[in-house]
């Protein structure tokens, strides 16, 4: 029975071969699943290169696999002989319907603790709020220090 409810689908460059690509998704980061393929006994890890928070990530997932189904590079991967931008453009096609906005992200957003927890050993001390804003001319990064 298929899990409902958003996710991201994503594409992944495969490193040493750049003309496969990786399409897939899940419902949690794509960055976290990028380290959990890497774990399964990969030498060199994937590279995320693009993402789509949908709302139906198995139809956007799907609708790709179909139109890529003949650049499939085995029926039981998921990898696919084509390249990075024909992938990220055909995702971005297929997601358009489906894009909506993480719940996370209501205008402003206080990374400073994930930040923090992830990397204060090498944050800057004086550092004390970074906020993501998030706007229709784009992505902007504020840091307020002491």
């Amino acid at each position: 029975m298929p899990t409902v409810g958003p996710g991201r689908v994503y594409v992944l460059l495969e490193p040493l071969k750049p003309k496969f690509v990786k399409i897939g998704f899940t419902r949690g980061e794509t960055g976290e699943r990028v380290r959990e393929l890497h774990g399964t006994g990969r030498a060199v890890p994937l590279i995320a290169i693009w993402d789509e928070y949908v709302s139906d990530p198995e139809r956007v997932e799907g609708a790709l696999h179909s139109r890529f189904s003949e650049q499939r590079v085995s029926d039981k991967r998921e990898f696919f002989a084509i390249t990075p931008q024909t992938a990220v453009a055909a995702l971005m096609h297929e997601a358009a319907p489906y894009r909506i906005s993480p719940p996370w992200l209501e205008g402003h957003v206080n990374l400073f603790h994930r930040l923090y927890a992830k990397h204060g050993a090498i944050l800057r001390s004086d550092i004390r709020r970074v906020e993501m804003i998030v706007t229709q001319e784009g992505v902007f990064i504020l840091t307020v220090e002491t």
